[in-house]
């Protein structure tokens, strides 16, 4: 494996595991429920290129120990 596709793979772990993360927490720019992805607040639509949004990621982050 290239050097490139281990850090797209490792990018996309961390990715995948900050997602898991900010879900333990209601989204509080969205309202998107416990255990919900973030859906963009114009169209509905799942957020696709980042994890969450930044304020539930931040509150994710607050509540670790």
């Amino acid at each position: 494996m290239t050097q490139f596709a281990e850090d797209r793979e490792y990018a996309a772990r961390e990715k995948d595991f900050e997602r898991q993360e900010a879900e333990k927490l209601p989204c509080p720019e969205c309202q998107a429920p416990v255990g919900e992805r973030c859906r963009n607040v114009h169209d509905g639509q799942p957020l696709g290129r980042f994890p969450a949004h930044w304020r539930r990621i931040k509150a994710a982050r607050e509540v670790e120990p």
